[in-house]
């Protein structure tokens, strides 16, 4: 359209300016027998005028249409939420709320559902992952009533599966059940990584009510689905996370490693800090209980510095109590940790992770 605007706009600037010198020339050639003066005039307007049709032309020809507001407005929002996403896959959970918050805001003022919903989802997932436990059930119930009225049915499945995960750190196993077998009768439940993220739940249930078999089972069976097609690596991550941790309330430390450093990978391509730190301090715990204090606080130390970048308070200082003691066991140096950490932690940071 544009080149086509530009086409027609020179074309019809030249025939002016061809007329416009055809007539110019004639009156010049009059006035140049009765007034040899007249010629500069006639020149200066000559060339003011071809200035004016130019510039005309290319202004006009580059000029957009006018944009509508609504459409613009939406992706104004659209922004803040991919802003916020990539915030939350960091780890920057506090920051990408606020994202996500403004998102749903502009959504709301909007009437777009769809938008609404998915930043909710977003928002639901955010609380879950600061441990506010309640705040993301109320909010996942309201996301599950927007999915339901716009027929997005595997959204749908997947908050309710993330609820289930909720309610099941609430202690809230019977609930997380029910919620759970009215899932996996659901045909949409056979999608890759939906049935991926449901076997992932069933096993964190079976393994919070000590029936270590069952999530074994299940978990092999999600590892097993899961190399024969492709995975989203945060669902893989996890399998492999759940897996070690599993292998490790069972006895099984030694066996755990191979799944924390497959974890450990996948999140690190992924460039989930968050997720790496959390890789690490389990491969620390990991390496305790196989009697290897030293290699413990190698790891810790690594956890220990993500955490701080990224201003996770009370995480951070978790594992730094670990490692002490563990630093305590196996004589090790941890000052030049515990420095970053509080300089860190005080936001004397250049990299600023999660701006």
């Amino acid at each position: 359209m544009l080149v086509k605007d530009f086409k027609i706009a020179l074309v019809q600037s030249v025939r002016t300016l061809f007329i416009f010198c055809v007539c110019s020339r004639k009156l010049m050639f009059i006035d140049q027998i009765e007034n040899q003066g007249a010629w500069k005039e006639y020149m200066y307007l000559y060339r003011m005028l071809f200035v004016c049709i130019i510039t005309t032309v290319f202004i006009g020809c580059s000029s957009s249409p006018p944009i509508n507001r609504s459409a613009k407005f939406i992706r104004n929002s659209t922004r803040l939420l991919n802003k916020g996403v990539a915030k939350y896959n960091k780890g920057c959970f506090s920051s990408a709320l606020k994202d996500f918050k403004k998102a749903h805001e502009r959504y709301t003022a909007a009437d777009d559902l769809p938008g609404a919903a998915n930043s909710l989802n977003s928002i639901a997932n955010t609380y879950f992952r600061l441990e506010d436990n309640k705040s993301a059930l109320a909010v996942f119930d309201e996301t599950i009533e927007l999915y339901e009225n716009l027929d997005f049915t595997t959204q749908e499945i997947k908050a309710r599966t993330n609820k289930a995960a909720v309610l099941i750190s609430n202690g809230q196993f019977n609930e997380a059940e029910d919620i759970l077998k009215q899932i996996i009768e659901s045909p949409y439940t056979q999608g890759k990584n939906v049935k991926l993220l449901v076997l992932k739940t069933q096993a964190l249930l079976a393994i919070a009510r000590k029936d270590f078999d069952q999530a074994e089972v299940l978990l092999r069976q999600a590892l097993k689905r899961a190399q024969l097609q492709k995975t989203e690596p945060a669902i893989m991550s996890a399998i492999h996370y759940v897996m070690a941790g599993m292998l490790m309330d069972t006895n099984r430390a030694e066996k755990a490693p191979p799944h924390l450093t497959k974890a450990l990978e996948l999140d690190r391509s992924a460039e989930a800090y968050f997720d790496m730190a959390r890789d690490l301090q389990r491969l620390g715990k990991c390496h305790v209980l196989m009697k290897e204090d030293k290699l413990a606080v190698f790891y810790y130390k690594r956890s220990a510095k993500i955490f701080a970048l990224l201003q996770d308070g009370p995480r951070t200082k978790e594992v730094v109590q670990q490692m002490e003691l563990c630093a305590t066991r196996a004589e090790a140096p941890i000052k030049t940790t515990l420095f970053w950490a509080s300089q860190w932690l005080q936001g004397n940071t250049e990299a600023s992770i999660c701006r």
